[in-house]
């Protein structure tokens, strides 16, 4: 796994360090058997990657990361990547979603100091999730997801494409997004 993530680019590389900071660590494995089968996340949440994305690297089943493109390294972050990570108890103390969703895009490297060019509340992981839609401080655009469940656990899904994805790309990051499902522990 470690030749695997040392192929990635710098700013992916940062963004899933940050993610996987706020992911507990366990040690089972997701559960994939074929791209477009649905990806387990150690309890609290799977959900299904919408083509073109596919599986790039995984850390012990707490977060996923997810690439569109043919490239498994790609030094110059020119291709789409997702992460999805989830945890059993939230990592700031509160359970506003706005609130704890800017305490994790500050920590969040390559997101952190872009600009926020909207936020809504929206259906993720089953229930009223947050959204957060920004442009990095190198130009690419970022969307990301968040959603606290009762008992403290949360799932994310962070995503930044360059600024010149296709259609295709950002409607599958949507797709991706709204297959986020919790699973009872």
């Amino acid at each position: 796994m470690l030749t695997r993530l040392r192929r990635i680019t710098r700013s992916a590389l940062l963004l899933l360090q940050a993610l996987l900071l706020a992911a507990c660590s366990q040690a089972s494995q997701p559960s994939i058997a074929v791209p477009g089968s649905v990806v387990s996340l150690v309890p609290p949440a799977g959900f299904t990657p919408a083509p073109p994305f596919r599986l790039l690297d995984s850390l012990s089943g707490s977060a996923v990361a997810l690439t569109a493109g043919e490239l498994d390294s790609d030094p110059e972050g020119r291709q789409p990547m997702i992460v999805v990570a989830s945890q059993l108890s939230l990592p700031f103390a509160s359970n506003d979603p706005q609130k704890v969703s800017d305490q994790l895009i500050a920590g969040s490297a390559r997101i952190q100091g872009g600009t926020i060019t909207s936020r809504e509340n929206v259906p993720f992981g089953g229930i009223t999730g947050h959204r957060v839609d920004g442009v990095t401080p190198d130009g690419r655009h970022y969307r990301h997801y968040l959603a606290l469940w009762p008992g403290e656990r949360f799932v994310r899904l962070g995503a930044i494409l360059p600024a010149d994805s296709s259609k295709e790309v950002e409607d599958a990051v949507e797709a991706t997004a709204a297959s986020v499902r919790f699973r009872e522990p």
